[in-house]
């Protein structure tokens, strides 16, 4: 059949400005964790527990210092309908906003940290280059290695919780949209 997908998309404020390197730091975490398998991310219930996606993807995205925005992607299974497919999304996005393990939070954290090399700090982890083209896009002015390894290592749970708190609970503008059509039962 035609492939169908959904894009869920939310852009929110925040109570509080965050400087801007730190929450970008705190969106890809939070990303990262989110499209993961880990108990509190929504591949575990979306995917893993109940085949409600064949595919899907999460990316968040820092504006400025007060708003961000999320944005998932996501190939429902053949008997799954749109309606069904948002459902599952929506609740499992406020199941993690109730807090994210702690052990879930420390495997991504030791993935992301990994990913910077040990000493050279000439040499760039393989995110750099998105890195770069984000900051070109928002017209800013790019970090050197040291200073986003630096931000980096003080991302904390509760940065990581406090934001997807204000993802999932504050109302911001959502946006939804779907390609191709529900199975006609």
């Amino acid at each position: 059949g035609t492939m169908r997908a959904m894009v869920w998309n939310k852009l929110v404020a925040l109570p509080e400005p965050v400087p801007f390197d730190r929450l970008d730091a705190i969106c890809s975490s939070l990303a990262d964790l989110l499209e993961s398998g880990l108990p509190g991310g929504l591949g575990k219930p979306l995917y893993y527990d109940h085949l409600v996606v064949r595919e899907f993807g999460v990316s968040i995205t820092a504006i400025d210092e007060r708003h961000v925005e999320i944005f998932v992607y996501a190939e429902p299974t053949e008997q799954v309908s749109f309606a069904a497919l948002r459902s599952a999304l929506e609740t499992a996005l406020q199941r993690s906003a109730d807090g994210i393990p702690p052990a879930s939070f420390e495997r991504i954290r030791k993935r992301i940290l990994a990913e910077w090399p040990e000493h050279d700090s000439s040499v760039s982890p393989r995110w750099i280059a998105g890195y770069m083209l984000r900051r070109l896009k928002l017209q800013r002015l790019p970090l050197g290695n040291v200073a986003l390894r630096e931000i980096d290592t003080q991302i904390t749970l509760a940065d990581a919780d406090w934001l997807l708190k204000h993802i999932a609970t504050t109302p911001g503008r959502l946006a939804v949209a779907r390609l191709g059509q529900d199975r006609q039962q």
